[in-house]
């Protein structure tokens, strides 16, 4: 299993993205993006909480716990660990969209809330992509959407971590994988303007042409790279 992680600004000035990976063992692995909410105060520590929240949990638990009440678990710290912290900090909002791909032998489990995603791609070819979150997504699949729409709500969420809200709830979908698979997960400010399906898979490639987006993208984009 090789690993390729990659966080840049873009066209915002702080980073609001965290990401972050474990390895327990050789059977054993998590990955995490999660992308801070910019319309709220700290969405870069909500991203940083949430994030380390989950990894934490996962290596903690991934042996007593079947991997889908894992995630669920983890998640649902995360969003524990949101509140405390917004307490802390005294701050009225504060939130994140997280995704997850937790590696157990030969199945890949994707756990998302939001409209970050998780993609796994067999010979170039995808085999699984997550459903955003989003009101977007859900316009889209009602065959409402209209041209005027995507400016409009390209920011608006419909699942997410606040640490007090009630859509938190995430989506978790297992993937058998074998190997030469490949995990993508990264937050929209890649999927939203960088089609995944373009990204170089050698990971010189692949940097260089991460570096050279950054004057050219609107917002923060991170993304993790899983060969299994």
């Amino acid at each position: 299993m090789t690993v390729f992680e990659y966080s840049g600004v873009g066209g915002r000035k702080v980073n609001q993205d965290f990401l972050t990976h474990a390895t327990m063992d050789e059977r054993h692995a998590v990955f995490i993006v999660a992308d801070g909410m910019g319309g709220y105060s700290h969405g870069e520590v909500a991203a940083q909480i949430a994030a380390s929240a989950v990894k934490d949990y996962v290596e903690e638990n991934y042996t007593s716990q079947e991997p889908e009440a894992l995630l669920r678990e983890a998640i649902a710290f995360a969003n524990e660990s949101i509140s405390i912290k917004r307490i802390v900090l005294h701050a009225k909002q504060m939130g994140t969209v997280i995704v997850v791909a937790y590696v157990c032998d030969r199945t890949a489990w994707i756990a998302w809330v939001g409209d970050s995603r998780g993609y796994v791609m067999r010979d170039g070819k995808p085999i699984f992509q997550t459903e955003d979150h989003s009101l977007i997504n859900e316009l889209l699949q009602v065959n409402t959407l209209k041209a005027k729409d995507l400016e409009k709500y390209s920011a608006i969420v419909t699942r997410s971590l606040m640490g007090e809200n009630d859509n938190c709830e995430p989506e978790i979908q297992s993937i058998s994988v074998q190997e030469g698979d490949v995990i993508w997960l990264c937050s929209d400010g890649v999927h939203k303007e960088i089609p995944i399906y373009w990204l170089p898979e050698d990971e010189i490639e692949l940097k260089t042409f991460l570096d050279g987006q950054s004057a050219h993208l609107s917002d923060n984009y991170t993304l993790i790279k899983v060969t299994l």
